[in-house]
């Protein structure tokens, strides 16, 4: 991947899934590489990010990807596989850069200052776009639990009587006795979206 960009120095976290073997590097590059297995706190392994233009993500697929989001989040250019979810965030050439995990070729990677400010660019305009409507979630979540309701009460106006689900105001308690499963989760997700 990195055959046809200059290289000064490389950091490996070496740190492998279940089931995963590390292949060793070539005798050509192994003297740029510092190892690490564990950092002792975040900002440990931020300094370490911090001091890289270019992050890999190796996986071939991830969940959330927290990881390479916050490399983005520092601006650093990201190196990833073309598959979920690196490819949901990372427009190759614009915020980041995909490849062929199969069919890997060396990358071209021009302009990587651009693309650094870019992916900072994106991750701000992500969190403040998240800050903004993070309590949308909860007009999602409560939109069929209110259709439920209205077809349980065979359309007639929701009340304590018939409503299977819990009004929750903003500080989580529930307004009725009813749904109290659900006012629980909503309650968990106002307490998560607060922090």
């Amino acid at each position: 991947l990195l055959r046809k960009i200059r290289v000064e120095r490389i950091h490996v976290h070496k740190v492998l899934d279940p089931y995963q073997t590390f292949s060793e590097p070539s005798l050509a590059i192994a003297g740029k590489i510092k190892y690490s297995v564990w950092f002792d706190t975040r900002e440990e392994m931020f300094r370490v990010m911090e001091s890289c233009a270019l992050y890999i993500a190796p996986r071939l697929y991830e969940g959330i990807g927290m990881s390479f989001l916050e490399a983005m989040a520092m601006g650093r250019c990201v190196i990833a596989p073309d598959s979920p979810t690196m490819n949901e965030y990372i427009v190759h050439g614009k915020n980041g850069l995909l490849y062929n995990y199969h069919k890997p070729k060396p990358i071209k990677a021009r302009r990587i200052e651009k693309i650094q400010r870019n992916a900072y660019e994106y991750m701000k305009e992500g969190y403040a776009r998240w800050t903004r409507d993070k309590y949308k979630i909860l007009d999602w979540l409560e939109a069929p639990l209110r259709q439920a309701n209205l077809l349980h009460c065979n359309g007639a106006a929701p009340s304590a009587m018939c409503a299977p689900w819990a009004e929750i105001d903003w500080k989580g308690r529930a307004a009725h006795k009813g749904g109290l499963a659900t006012s629980a989760l909503l309650r968990i997700m106002y307490l998560s979206l607060q922090n």
